[in-house]
């Protein structure tokens, strides 16, 4: 699947950021609010984890973030003198974590504490601690969705187009009511989710990016032409790749530029090659919703991005059975019965049905009702979220 939608939530924040074949870059962020023009990968950031603290605003009205409780004292679930309301609290007394099953089983949560903090919230609000909690959830996502929509839909993609890849230490927890609100039909759960960020780094290829300023216009941006101009770039970026241990054949080289139409002040970066100039219309009608084939375009910057690939281990695939496989048990949460599925016990293409939670030691994947869960050749989920 190449249409993606990632989806990291930790403690204190939570990054998205849109894959559409390939992961997005942005060719301008902003630091502290200051900007910053180099390429990055481009990705939204809210305050909104696991630790995001409950509080109502002077109005009266449920906030959630981006104050965060931390790991210390944490929320108070943590038994660590935390007694604000934390959105681990709320994931509690919902019933979409299990208090036992924690850290895979080697911390027990305060489900005491944790419900005594949503009761000081619901009288706050007037509200029944169900009611408080329940709350504190969708405040929470309703924030993650507006972050998804800031890499989608204001880029001109459709969220309903993609998956979800949720990961970090919450995000399987809020995983499915998230794409539920955005019209996402499918949720990816990778293994180890917690610490599928780490994973990331060691498995990511090492990159080198080197730009400069070139205008060009006319037959002087002709793809042939930009090419010859950024030789140099490419030659720096295959020397610096050499000088990280790198041979010839694990180097790749990446030609883009900086586009726009004559008279512009911004641009789009668009692949250098035959194909540029349609390229760049259609990403200006995508991004803006209008294209003008008749007008003149310029190129303002060459980029060259190299590659030097790593060599990855393989993932082991699951097994399609497992002799003395460990049975589900189950929970009595705060409404109905819930059953609770050890993740290292499941088995290739395995079926599970909401509403559940998947346990593990890194993270738990919530299931509601109407969501069915498959798992995959490399133990991953693939949840179907339903309605």
């Amino acid at each position: 699947m190449t249409k993606l939608i990632t989806f990291d939530m930790g403690g204190t924040s939570t990054d998205v950021a849109l894959v559409d074949g390939h992961s997005s870059l942005a060719s301008v962020t902003r630091i502290s609010g200051w900007p910053v023009k180099m390429p990055v990968l481009d990705i939204h950031t809210v305050g909104a984890g696991g630790g995001s603290l409950a509080r109502l605003d002077a109005g009266g009205a449920l906030v959630v973030g981006p104050e965060s409780a931390g790991a210390v004292p944490g929320p108070a679930c943590y038994g660590r003198g935390g007694s604000i309301a934390a959105v681990t609290d709320a994931d509690l007394v919902l019933g979409r974590i299990v208090a036992d099953r924690f850290l895979g089983g080697r911390m027990t949560l305060d489900g005491d504490a944790a419900f005594a903090a949503i009761v000081r919230l619901a009288r706050a609000a007037r509200l029944t601690p169900r009611a408080a909690a329940e709350g504190v959830a969708r405040v929470v996502e309703a924030s993650m969705a507006r972050a998804v929509r800031r890499v989608s839909v204001e880029r001109g993609h459709d969220p309903a187009g993609f998956a979800l890849l949720a990961f970090g230490g919450a995000g399987p927890v809020h995983a499915v009511p998230l794409a539920r609100e955005l019209g996402i039909r499918t949720v990816i759960v990778p293994p180890h989710p917690g610490i599928f960020s780490a994973l990331g780094m060691a498995y990511a290829d090492v990159l080198v990016d080197a730009s400069r300023t070139h205008f060009a216009v006319g037959r002087a941006a002709s793809p042939a032409r930009l090419a010859r101009a950024a030789r140099p770039l490419v030659s720096q970026v295959r020397g610096e790749l050499r000088a990280r241990g790198f041979e010839a054949r694990a180097i790749a080289v990446e030609l883009r530029a900086d586009v726009r139409y004559v008279g512009q002040s911004h641009e789009i970066e668009v692949a250098l090659g035959e194909g540029l100039v349609a390229a760049f219309h259609a990403a200006h009608a995508s991004l803006h919703g209008h294209a003008h084939p008749e007008r003149p375009i310029e190129v303002v910057t060459l980029r060259v991005r190299g590659r030097g690939h790593v060599e990855r281990p393989a993932w082991p695939e699951l097994p399609r059975s497992r002799p003395r496989r460990a049975r589900g048990v189950r929970t009595r949460p705060a409404r109905g019965h819930l059953a609770v599925h050890e993740r290292a016990a499941l088995v290739r293409g395995e079926r599970l049905a909401g509403p559940a939670i998947v346990a593990e030691e890194t993270a738990t994947t919530f299931l509601p009702a109407g969501a069915r869960a498959t798992v995959g050749r490399l133990g991953e989920l693939v949840i179907e979220v339903g309605s």
